[in-house]
């Protein structure tokens, strides 16, 4: 996995100038007693993995447990193999994330894995097809409400979709289209 820290590292430079000791390197003892006091003193709350579902709860008055698993792009099939296990009747789950970061680029560039298509941006992004070089980078989200047959059965609900099959170990969530 890589590292992501989503706040400009700027917001450091004050602290780690004011932590510099009388040799020009950087001093633990001086960074706590005079760097730390010009840090906000909610950086790292912001940084957590679990807001912006705190903040969908929190929006739509969803009231439950909310479980933030940080297992790369399949980390939303949690919640439909919970409902499989007979665990919870209904989740909404999904996931929302951004490669756009220096540290992303370099560790795929590096892997190899970026598409090679630069004189073609547009042809670059081919998920499916048996030609892709590579995968193109980016930023995105998608939540689904799932829930077991029972439960919307019982709520009246307009059935969407099944889901088929599911993986953690890839991307493999396989919807068929309601027959309604």
């Amino acid at each position: 996995g890589s590292l992501s820290l989503d706040v400009k590292p700027n917001i450091f430079i004050p602290a780690l100038k004011e932590s510099l000791g009388e040799n020009g390197g950087f001093d633990v003892e001086r960074f706590a007693k005079r760097g730390t006091k010009l840090l906000d003193p909610l950086f790292l709350v912001k940084l957590l993995p679990n807001g912006g579902i705190c903040g969908i709860s929190i929006e739509h008055g969803i009231y439950g447990p909310n479980c933030n698993i940080t297992n790369g792009t399949v980390s939303g099939l949690h919640g439909a193999a919970a409902i499989a296990r007979g665990e919870i009747t209904a989740a909404i789950a999904g996931g929302y994330d951004s490669l756009l970061h220096v540290e992303s680029v370099i560790e795929y560039e590096i892997g190899g894995q970026l598409s090679k298509r630069d004189s073609d941006p547009l042809g670059a992004c081919r998920p499916f097809d048996a030609a892709r070089d590579g995968f193109v980078l980016g930023e995105g989200a998608v939540f689904l409400m799932l829930e077991s047959a029972t439960h919307a059965a019982r709520a009246g609900a307009r059935i969407s979709g099944e889901l088929l099959s599911r993986s953690q170990s890839t991307v493999s969530a396989v919807f068929s289209k309601s027959r309604d």
